[in-house]
């Protein structure tokens, strides 16, 4: 039986890339949440000043892969609209969808239209290249220095997920949009949720076929059924090997 976590990702087509000059970005990822509630509530040790500024950090980093509704100054806006929209959901007196929307963020609309499913493989077939590296300010042994979010952060050359780390994927199509779902080995998510317990304030590099985003860490990532990108531009050809 495949041991699976949970890892909530949104993809999109903005990012840094960081593969080879000519190289074509085959799953355009970048994340948008590790799991948006905890920041709210699953933070039970974390100070409410703590709490605020991951959510205000991870409210920018949304800019990067959902549409808004003023894309050339959405990060302008959502400063704006942040100490409105942010207190209501710490507070656990909205969900993250409403949220969102405060902030000007427009969401896909539900739909209740059956997935459509477009493909899987297991290990060794996957092709889908994914790395989860620990970013820290301080210089650590076994760390390189790298300019991400503005500033340099040393980042660590062993990632705690990695390709290897990858059990199966499935591509699927819900509502129109596909969405890959990747489960991990549970040795890699023990030591994911380990990690990040331990270095709250810190940061994760994040690499999904050469586009990268490094989110602060606000809390302990604790997995469950799956690692889920939204990938809209993904073909099972680019993602799996044949057998």
């Amino acid at each position: 039986m495949r041991s699976a976590m949970t890892f909530n990702v949104n993809v999109s087509t903005g990012g840094r890339r960081s593969a080879r000059p000519g190289a074509r970005p085959t799953l355009r990822a970048l994340l948008l949440t590790i799991l948006a509630g905890t920041i709210a509530s699953g933070c039970s040790g974390c100070s409410r000043k703590l709490q605020e500024k991951g959510l205000h950090q991870h409210a920018l980093n949304m800019c990067d892969a959902l549409t808004h509704e003023s894309p050339s100054s959405c990060r302008a806006e959502v400063e704006r609209r942040f100490p409105e929209c942010g207190r209501p959901f710490l507070d656990m007196e909205t969900n993250f969808e409403a949220y969102a929307e405060c902030l000007g963020f427009v969401l896909p609309k539900a739909d209740s239209t059956p997935a459509l499913f477009l493909g899987e493989c297991g290990a060794p077939f996957i092709l889908a290249k994914v790395s989860i590296s620990l970013a820290t300010t301080a210089r650590t042994d076994g760390s390189e220095p790298r300019e991400l979010g503005g500033r340099t952060q040393y980042v660590s050359k062993t990632p705690l997920l990695s390709k290897p780390d990858l059990t199966h994927l499935r591509l699927e199509e819900h509502g129109g949009v596909r969405f890959v779902l990747l489960e991990v080995s549970e040795e890699a998510a023990q030591r994911l949720e380990a990690t990040t317990r331990a270095n709250i304030g810190e940061s994760l590099l994040i690499a999904v076929n050469g586009f990268e985003i490094a989110p602060e860490i606000t809390s302990a990532i604790s997995f469950g059924p799956g690692l889920f990108l939204a990938a809209p531009d993904a073909e099972i050809q680019e993602l799996c090997r044949d057998p």
